[in-house]
């Protein structure tokens, strides 16, 4: 999957999606679990909301992570990193 247009941002959340994932017993991250690895809080911050749904939606275009879960108001809510996400978290 090409990443261009992906930076340094997008891949320390994807890291903390995948560390996320790895700790919890179902193997998916919470928004909430997922932000707070990259200082963001989404639950207080509509600014950080907005960020990291906007670094989401562009991993997930790219094929790097899967939306497991979708909220009752329709928020996407548990995230897991793919395998081509995983790969490129191997890369140096």
């Amino acid at each position: 999957m090409p990443d261009e247009g992906l930076g340094e941002r997008h891949r320390r959340l994807l890291r903390a999606i995948d560390e996320a994932a790895r700790r919890d017993a179902d193997g998916v991250a919470t928004m909430y679990r997922a932000a707070e690895g990259v200082g963001l809080n989404p639950v207080v911050r509509q600014a950080d909301r907005e960020e990291f749904v906007s670094l989401v939606r562009d991993l997930e275009e790219a094929g790097y992570v899967e939306v497991i879960g979708v909220t009752r108001t329709g928020m996407r809510a548990s995230y897991s990193a793919t395998e081509e996400g995983r790969r490129l978290l191997e890369e140096p």
